[in-house]
């Protein structure tokens, strides 16, 4: 999809929470980790994050999965997000807490897609 979308002359960068990026893009895409492996990570995966979207100004921000979903939604809160995208992969994105600030928060969100009839059944 980034490929894709750089293909059509647009600026893409893509932030990921964790880990090494499996996947590697176009060189001309950056990859931008955020090196939030845990909880006691999440304040400063919060602060790198609002400090890109708002460097950017990216026109979309898509999410895809649950904690990256709700960092993107809570940073929605204290940044300015033109269109806020999230990507849902299942209708059990790990136990109730998790369900319910999903919930809580689904309204931050512009759009909520699902990669399934039952995902988007349960989450909408």
């Amino acid at each position: 999809m980034a490929d894709q979308r750089l293909s059509q002359e647009n600026q893409v960068k893509i932030v990921y929470l964790t880990g090494d990026a499996k996947i590697k893009p176009n060189n001309d895409i950056e990859l931008i980790g955020l090196n939030l492996n845990n909880l006691y990570d999440f304040y400063n995966g919060y602060k790198n994050l609002r400090k890109i979207i708002i460097s950017f100004k990216f026109d979309v921000v898509h999410s895809h999965m649950i904690d990256a979903n709700l960092l993107a939604r809570l940073v929605r809160l204290t940044c300015p997000i033109n269109k806020l995208i999230c990507t849902a992969h299942s209708n059990d994105e790990g136990g109730k807490l998790r369900m319910s600030l999903y919930r809580i928060t689904h309204n931050l969100a512009d759009l909520t897609t699902n990669v399934s009839n039952d995902a988007k059944k349960f989450l909408n």
